[in-house]
């Protein structure tokens, strides 16, 4: 059967080019119905996990399984603002829609001159959320799909289907004392709740009432009419706010309904409420997903919390939510 979650087996993440490990023997399950907010102080390597399961970083050990790439969505703090109209706009990227389970980046297939998932655009996909001067990111883009997944070692697939690291030394595994290397229990979405949004569809075939309805439901209700329509054109990033394209991410994962997301401070630019309605909307949408984040009030919508030991280790302890809420609250008493 297809994984439905994310498990991680004592995957290490070494930072490209030196010697630094940020990530040490980590083990994690993450069912369907499970969340995980990572946390840990500017630096640690949060977000480094989201480039190692993306397949852009590639040293280190361990393994790690996921669902077929056309069921992963990712958000990155500054979202992709594609050419086109609106309607392209809040469909992007239109071939994850259309993908076939391919091993690219954002689960696209088919035109690989033009699609989401085509490495030139990856190229500019990192460039414009400022890991434009990753290691080796030219050699990266000029890759195949298949070419990159023999490339990362963390993600190379045996005839299981799982992505195992072949690189990096052997270490010793080391687990936090009163800490599980499991995520256990705890949902926040019910048994049989359906998804919200228009599934897998493509950008001809999603209608504009839907496309209207989801725009009230990330908080944009007047976005239509602010720019025309959906057929106008416009220099959207420079259009819309930090605060609105996020939002307008939020709707693409929505359309999308992925088996799994992981969201990289994907809320930083919008206010308090929005976040708790986007948030909400998430858990209703996609059955497992991943965050990265700073803002405390997070923690309501996770299961679980991974948080960074800042011993430079790279050992992370993972928690129930409301084990870490209990800690955080009594450390504000001390």
């Amino acid at each position: 059967p297809e994984q439905q979650g994310l498990c991680l087996n004592r995957l290490s993440v070494i930072v490209p080019g030196t010697q630094r490990t940020i990530w040490r023997d980590v083990d994690l399950v993450l069912e369907q119905g499970q969340s995980l907010l990572v946390v840990g102080p500017s630096g640690c390597g949060k977000s480094s996990l989201l480039r190692c399961l993306a397949g852009l970083w590639s040293e280190g050990s361990g393994s790690a399984r996921l669902p077929p790439s056309s069921h992963i969505f990712f958000l990155p703090q500054k979202p992709f603002m594609t050419l086109g109209n609106l309607r392209q706009q809040l469909t992007f990227p239109s071939g994850a829609a259309h993908g076939d389970g391919g091993d690219d980046l954002w689960g696209a297939s088919g035109d690989q001159a033009s699609g989401p998932g085509s490495a030139g655009l990856l190229a500019e996909l990192l460039e414009m959320i400022g890991l434009g001067s990753m290691p080796n990111t030219k050699r990266h883009a000029a890759r195949s799909a298949d070419q990159e997944l023999e490339a990362a070692p963390l993600l190379r697939k045996d005839d299981t289907g799982v992505a195992r690291g072949t690189a990096g030394s052997a270490v010793q595994r080391r687990e936090a004392a009163g800490s599980s290397s499991q995520v256990q229990g705890g949902s926040h979405v019910e048994e049989g709740e359906q998804g919200v949004g228009c599934g897998p569809v493509g950008v001809e075939q999603v209608a504009d009432k839907a496309l209207a309805s989801l725009l009230e439901d990330v908080c944009l209700p007047d976005l239509l009419s602010k720019v025309g329509g959906f057929d106008a054109e416009l220099d959207w990033s420079h259009v819309l706010s930090s605060g609105e394209q996020q939002r307008v991410a939020f709707l693409r994962l929505l359309l999308h309904t992925p088996r799994l997301a992981f969201l990289d401070e994907a809320t930083s630019a919008v206010d308090a409420p929005t976040e708790a309605k986007l948030y909400n909307l998430l858990k209703r949408a996609v059955p497992c997903y991943v965050s990265v984040g700073h803002r405390m009030q997070l923690l309501r919508h996770h299961t679980h919390v991974l948080e960074h030991q800042g011993s430079g280790s790279g050992a992370w302890t993972l928690w129930p939510a409301a084990e870490y809420q209990k800690k955080m609250e009594a450390s504000v008493m001390l």
